[in-house]
């Protein structure tokens, strides 16, 4: 590894300004810049027009110290980039993301699968192992032999311009994402607000796939019902550009955190787990959240309602009670700031290539 000042670290991955991946790759050159480190996006995967302005991205020459593959639901490297990896960098400093559980022998979670078809798991494991040894998964406790852990996601400090905090709240409610896997979780909170509704201000949603609109070969996974929203009294918004999750998300007293059933089954982190601590909001997590207190601290109960209790009951407890949940998630927010953060990630992400 080349000394820690001149660390060079190429991400390869499907960037998308309305992705999630994008702004964990933004909390990573930002912390690259404060620790004096050159972490840029690499031009062998897909980057937006929206994410390449805002984000360093280096051409197919570059030689990083370290090259790290970020996958998700697509293998987007072509036959030629897979080519020029292999002469470009050393397997010995490639790393592999696996941000959704497809190292992982096929589970069933409700309705939900990390592999759709017999041979999902094959391809996805071939495409790894030639990529590289270091198989690193985003979850304390791996369950898969060869997968190493690396929480990957962190704690990014709001930028400059985000909302202040105790800023007026345009909603009682936001949710920011994507409708991935998601329809269920919001139609259970929708039914469990209905008997409080009337008791709340604005609900919103911002993102993609929640208008009844779906993605073509994956409308399962993405279908949704803007009637049943409009009934429920939810708006939906289009999605906001990566750099404006944590600001938009602080436009809502209380943000619920959604997490993919596979994901949670996995134990696996996400974006969000994260960002919505770095929002000026109250998260609401889900009641059987898994490692809740490793991640966390002792004190994250009440923002996980109990099992079983209505999530209505416990927005109407922490709207009384705002002030003292504010302050309970700052509190919680600066204990992610120092175990956390991206420079946390980075300097880990960095030992797994030396």
């Amino acid at each position: 590894m080349s000394p820690k000042h001149a660390a060079r670290i190429a991400f390869v991955g499907n960037y998308e300004h309305n992705g999630g991946s994008a702004n964990a790759l933004y909390g990573y050159v930002q912390a690259a810049e404060r620790l004096g480190y050159d972490v840029r996006a690499s031009s062998l995967g897909p980057v937006d027009r929206v994410v390449l302005s805002k984000i360093p991205v280096a051409d197919d020459s570059w030689v990083p110290d370290l090259m790290v593959f970020a996958f998700e639901t697509y293998q987007f490297l072509t036959t030629d980039a897979l080519d020029h990896i292999e002469t470009l960098v050393p397997r010995a400093r490639r790393v592999v993301i696996d941000q959704d559980g497809m190292y992982t022998p096929k589970i069933v979670v409700e309705s939900d699968t990390n592999h759709p078809t017999p041979q999902s798991r094959s391809t996805w494991s071939s495409l790894f192992e030639r990529l590289s040894d270091t198989i690193l998964q985003p979850c304390l406790d791996p369950t898969t032999p060869g997968v190493q852990s690396f929480l990957y996601f962190g704690f990014r400090r709001p930028h400059p311009g985000a909302e202040s905090p105790g800023s007026a709240k345009a909603f009682d409610i936001v949710y920011v994402g994507n409708n991935w896997y998601r329809w269920h979780d919001l139609v259970r909170l929708c039914e469990e607000l209905a008997a409080v509704r009337t008791k709340l201000g604005g609900v919103a949603v911002f993102g993609k796939w929640w208008n009844g609109e779906t993605l073509v070969g994956c409308e399962e996974y993405t279908y949704s019902d803007p009637i049943f929203l409009y009934n429920h009294d939810v708006k939906i918004h289009p999605p906001v550009p990566f750099d404006q999750v944590e600001r938009t998300m602080g436009r809502g007293r209380i943000n619920p955190v959604f997490v993919r059933p596979v994901l949670h089954s996995l134990g696996f982190v996400t974006p969000r787990m994260f960002e919505t601590f770095a929002a000026d909001t109250v998260p609401l997590l889900p009641a059987d959240l898994k490692n809740a207190a490793r991640l966390y601290g002792d004190r994250i109960s009440p923002l996980c309602p109990t099992p079983g209790a209505s999530a209505g009951d416990r927005v109407l407890e922490i709207l009384r009670r705002y002030h003292d949940y504010v302050e309970l998630a700052r509190e919680i927010g600066e204990r992610l700031a120092q175990e956390h953060s991206y420079e946390v990630r980075l300097e880990e992400l960095l030992g797994f290539g030396r």
